[in-house]
């Protein structure tokens, strides 16, 4: 999501000089977007009627009223997988459109060529942030709404275009989208909880040097190691 974050700030740049700031007469894809800033936004400061003007300035509400139990963060997380996925599909909408703007004008080339590097950027597969955030939903939600909850995020993994990921990440969905589904079955997921005390000692552990590998010695040989 960091890199998602500075990937856009990118494009931001990329364009800065050629649009004016406030458009007249905002598109719909425009106005989709403030309405996803804005849901977002009432989820995370603490001010119901949040918007990004400055007079609906909150400051953001603690990790614990945002989410007080586990069960609470599932919500939060579709939100975001919902935003995460509506902005890929905008970064593949906004390159095709400054694409096809400077076939028609090849004038622009000069002009748009940063911004479609940037949105190139952007645009690279993103599956592997998409399924975490899955994976966290079902973990987090109780277990008699996983069944509901993994209709909506197949729906996502149903209307994703297959053209955008790379050969590797392609072959690696079906076996992602079955467990999954596999989780979104389970009655006892949400009863595991993650000891990051362990995690940390497998980490370690395995970041230590391996001794040299040594063969046991053979009874009755004179086998040199």
């Amino acid at each position: 999501m960091e890199q998602a974050h500075a990937e856009w700030k990118a494009v931001r740049r990329a364009w800065q000089g050629y649009l004016v700031p406030r458009p007249a007469n905002p598109s719909l894809r425009q106005q989709h977007l403030t309405l996803v800033t804005v849901g977002l936004g009432r989820l995370l400061y603490a001010n119901p009627l949040w918007t990004p003007a400055p007079q609906n300035a909150a400051p953001s509400m603690t990790l614990d009223a945002i989410a007080p139990t586990p069960t609470d963060m599932a919500p939060l997380i579709q939100a975001t997988l919902d935003a995460f996925e509506a902005l890929m599909v905008i970064a593949r909408r906004d390159r095709r459109d400054v694409s096809h703007a400077r076939r028609r004008n090849p004038s622009l080339a000069a002009e748009v060529r940063g911004a479609l590097a940037e949105y190139k950027e952007l645009n690279r597969p993103k599956t592997h942030t998409s399924w975490a955030l899955s994976e966290a939903a079902l973990l987090a939600a109780d277990p008699d709404l996983r069944p509901a909850l993994w209709q909506d995020i197949n729906l996502l993994e149903l209307r994703r275009d297959p053209a955008a990921f790379t050969r590797r990440t392609t072959q690696q969905r079906p076996g992602t989208r079955e467990h999954l589904e596999w989780l979104a079955s389970r009655t006892a997921v949400s009863d595991t909880r993650v000891d990051l005390s362990a995690i940390v000692r497998r980490t370690a552990s395995s970041a230590a040097p391996v001794p040299p590998h040594r063969e046991p010695a053979q009874r009755g040989t004179n086998r040199r190691q």
